[in-house]
């Protein structure tokens, strides 16, 4: 397993202080990718490119063929980041990530509602307020949103949310 590295001394300078020595992955294009304390941070010469909370990602995903990493957002609006990785071993740092994406999930569940999946889960903030999450990977009608609506109803009540 690859060692674990860290951001540049020149580039830590745009991270919180938190994040200065997390682990991080150099990308292609000289930026570097951060799990950072809190968030997942693309860090550049420019400064933050983009981040984002560890309980907004819904999960991550390495072709090691491509050496891409995908991060999935839990709000479907949001297009997917999708960076290249100089590292041909990323297990120190996919290990780190999904970590922190797991910590942030509390209970999850999934079915299959005429052909899309729903995914129904618990999340907890950095804070510790925990808030629920419904994502569907395609259209749902009148019936699927009501069973959509009624899964997400099920992992409330499973840890106590009104």
């Amino acid at each position: 397993m690859a060692a674990a590295h860290t951001v540049p001394d020149h580039l830590s300078h745009f991270l919180p202080h938190s994040d200065r020595r997390a682990t991080a992955e150099e990308l292609g294009d000289g930026r570097w990718l951060v799990a950072g304390r809190h968030a997942v941070v693309v860090v550049g010469e420019e400064g933050v490119v983009d981040s984002g909370m560890w309980y907004e990602v819904q999960h991550v995903r390495w072709d090691s063929a491509s050496r891409d990493l995908t991060l999935t957002w839990v709000d479907p609006g949001r297009p997917p980041l999708v960076v290249r990785m100089l590292t041909t071993d990323p297990a120190a740092f996919m290990g780190e990530v999904t970590g922190k994406v797991t910590h942030s999930l509390v209970v999850q569940k999934s079915a299959v509602v005429g052909g899309t999946t729903v995914t129904a889960a618990v999340r907890r903030r950095d804070d510790g307020a925990l808030f629920s999450t419904l994502v569907a990977d395609g259209p749902l009608d009148e019936g699927g949103r009501q069973l959509a609506d009624a899964l997400e109803s099920e992992v409330r009540d499973g840890v106590g949310l009104d």
